[in-house]
C-alpha cells in the first residue's frame, strides 16, 4: 500500500496543469480495483481533450461521458430525496392522497400517517446518503469502457432506494398489529 501511495505521489509531482487531480484521482481508482485494460491512462487517449500549447495531451483528460451522466443522477436523486423527505420527518404535511407513504394503515388515523411518515422519511434519508456517496465515486469511475460496472452501480442505487420502500412496509405493518 505504502508503494502504491508513493508511485501516486510521484506521479502526481511530475504532472502539472488541469486534469492532474482528475488523472490521478482515475489511476489511483483503476489501480485499486484493477479494471482490465485501465491499468495505464492510455485508456484515455480516445478521450483526450486538444492540446494545447501549454499543457501536454497526456495531462488534459476529458471526462467520461457516461461517469458524468450517471454521477450526475444519481447524486441529484438522493438530494431530491432528502429534500422530499424533510416535511415528512417533521410531521409538516398532513393526511392527504398526494404525498407522503399512503398506505391503508397510514391513511386510518393522524396518528398512523405522522408515525409512519416520520418513519418512512428517516429511512429515505439514511438510505440517500449512500446513493449521494456512489453518485459521487461514480465521477471517478471509468464507466464507458466497462458497461457492466456502470449496470451495477445503477442497480445498487436502485436497491438503495428499494430497502426504505420495504422497511417503511414493515414498520406499517407492525404499527397495525400494535393499534
Amino acid at each position: 500500500m505504502q508503494s502504491h501511495l508513493r508511485s501516486i505521489q510521484l506521479e502526481m509531482q511530475t504532472r502539472q496543469g488541469v486534469g492532474c487531480l482528475n488523472h490521478t484521482l482515475r489511476a489511483f481508482v483503476a489501480s485499486w480495483f484493477k479494471f482490465p485494460g485501465s491499468e495505464s491512462p492510455e485508456i484515455y487517449n480516445r478521450n483526450t481533450v486538444a492540446a494545447s500549447p501549454t499543457i501536454s495531451p497526456e495531462t488534459r483528460i476529458a471526462m467520461d461521458p457516461i461517469a458524468l451522466i450517471l454521477g450526475t443522477a444519481f447524486t441529484l436523486v438522493g438530494a431530491v430525496i432528502i429534500l422530499i423527505c424533510i416535511p415528512l420527518t417533521r410531521g409538516r404535511i398532513p393526511r392527504n392522497s398526494f404525498f407522503g407513504v399512503r398506505l391503508p394503515t397510514s391513511l386510518r388515523s393522524d396518528a398512523a400517517w405522522y408515525a409512519i411518515n416520520r418513519f418512512g422519511g428517516r429511512r429515505l434519508i439514511a438510505w440517500s446518503v449512500p446513493v449521494i456517496l456512489l453518485g459521487t465515486l461514480a465521477f471517478f469511475l471509468p464507466l464507458q469502457p466497462h458497461p457492466r460496472l456502470a449496470l451495477t452501480l445503477a442497480g445498487v442505487q436502485v436497491l438503495f432506494v428499494l430497502i426504505p420502500v420495504v422497511e417503511t412496509l414493515r414498520y406499517a405493518r407492525r404499527f397495525k398489529n400494535r393499534a
